[in-house]
């Protein structure tokens, strides 16, 4: 587990306080495909019909 641990007091535009960030990386197994890209993924739950504006 990596957290980021950067400005304490960082804020946002609105002046809200900035979330801390984790990164929690998984378990590679030999044996399971592990090196898909999230794009395979973003085309898994893409939305077939694209909203209008």
């Amino acid at each position: 587990i990596l957290i980021g641990g950067g400005d304490s007091k960082a804020v946002d535009n609105n002046g809200w306080p900035l979330p801390t960030l984790v990164y929690l990386a998984r378990e590679k197994r030999p044996g399971y495909a592990h090196n898909f890209k999230a794009g395979a993924m973003n085309a898994l739950v893409s939305n077939p019909r694209p909203s209008s504006i």
